[in-house]
């Protein structure tokens, strides 16, 4: 199955995926294999380029108006370095060391990187990120170091190296302290998904953590708190605001065992059309989703009556994930929490899914 859209990176993804499952993932990694893949990515820019090239010249055809629109579709140069979305994943690579992490700066596959994913490199150091990797991928748009707990707050302190960056996940790295990513985030201001689960929130560093979108000018659409045991219902209530919750897209409030109860998810529900998937696994201080989805189903009501022409305003489907959460709520069987089938059957059961696009992921 060809995926991103060339068969020979797909190829050398899964070679990469399955070393990594079988422990090869190490220094035999070199900057032969980044190069390797560069040709591969470089071919389908080409590919793409030719299509692009191939549509003008068929519109110069079959109009004499639309001439120098296809001339300059002909003549425009090839997709930039990294235009084309290329993503790699050294996910789980934990064998990888200086070698691969120089190799991937020194080939020419970098600049044509847009997203990275380095989660559960246990080999990737704060030098090895800053001098190695970062100064590699000049056109990168997401990255993910989660789980990359030889990082510390030395690694974060260059905001400089973060512009342009778009989505930025450090959940799970312990050692670098919450102030450090706070003043990461007001200063790269291209940051609109920020998942920084496991690093210690409370309310009042939440509060300054979102401060710069609760103001006109940055969106957030994606956070991740998880793993917060002094978060407050009242604090998560204060950081959530109107504004946010309007934009938001991905929630994680996993295992935020205080933070989470029944007013604040009735509170999201009710604000936050653009929600496709929220994590309240662990999340004991809740004990039904009615109020979830009664906000969600009365919100949407809301927005189907001013919508105008008689129309129906699109359902976005939302994804719970509620596991190991309060009693009444879907947990895990045999643990004195409801198995899901209880709720689901009291409030519709199929009926909820196709008219309010919930969804849920009760497995243990």
């Amino acid at each position: 199955l060809v995926i991103g859209g060339n068969a020979g990176t797909d190829t050398v993804q899964s070679y990469l995926d399955a070393a990594s499952e079988g422990g090869l993932a190490d220094e035999r990694v070199t900057r032969e294999f980044f190069d390797m893949l560069a040709e591969g990515y470089g071919m389908t820019t080409k590919k793409a380029a030719a299509a692009t090239t191939k549509a003008g010249q068929g519109k110069k055809r079959k109009s004499r108006t639309d001439e120098s629109n296809s001339d300059v579709g002909a003549s425009s140069p090839s997709p930039a370095p990294g235009s084309s979305g290329n993503s790699l994943s050294l996910h789980n690579c934990a064998g990888l060391g200086e070698v691969a992490f120089s190799g991937l700066r020194s080939s020419a596959c970098g600049p044509m990187l847009r997203v990275l994913d380095l989660s559960g490199c246990a080999g990737l150091c704060s030098g090895a990120l800053t001098g190695q990797v970062l100064p590699g991928v000049p056109n990168l748009r997401r990255l993910s170091v989660k789980n990359c707990r030889r990082l510390d707050g030395e690694a974060f302190k260059d905001a400089e190296r973060f512009d342009g960056l778009e989505c930025l996940d450090v959940g799970g790295c312990y050692n670098v302290p919450s102030k450090v990513m706070i003043d990461l985030v007001a200063k790269v201001k291209s940051l609109s998904e920020v998942f920084v689960a496991g690093l210690g929130w409370d309310d009042k560093s939440l509060e300054r953590l979102v401060k710069p979108f609760q103001k006109g000018g940055r969106t957030l659409i994606g956070l991740s708190v998880g793993f917060s045991k002094e978060l407050t219902p009242e604090g998560l209530a204060k950081a959530l605001t109107a504004r946010i919750l309007s934009e938001i897209c991905t929630l994680g409030l996993h295992f935020c065992v205080k933070g989470v109860n029944n007013a604040l998810l009735t509170n999201i529900g009710r604000s936050a059309p653009n929600l496709a998937a929220i994590d309240i696994r662990g999340c004991t201080g809740c004990s039904t989703l009615v109020g979830l989805m009664d906000g969600r189903a009365e919100s949407w009501n809301e927005r189907n009556a001013r919508e105008k022409g008689g129309g129906q305003v699109p359902l976005k489907r939302l994804l719970v994930m509620c596991r190991y959460a309060g009693q009444g709520t879907p947990g895990v069987k045999g643990s004195g929490q409801d198995d899901g089938t209880g709720i689901l059957s009291k409030l519709g059961g199929r009926e909820l899914v196709d008219n309010y696009g919930i969804m849920f992921e009760v497995r243990p």
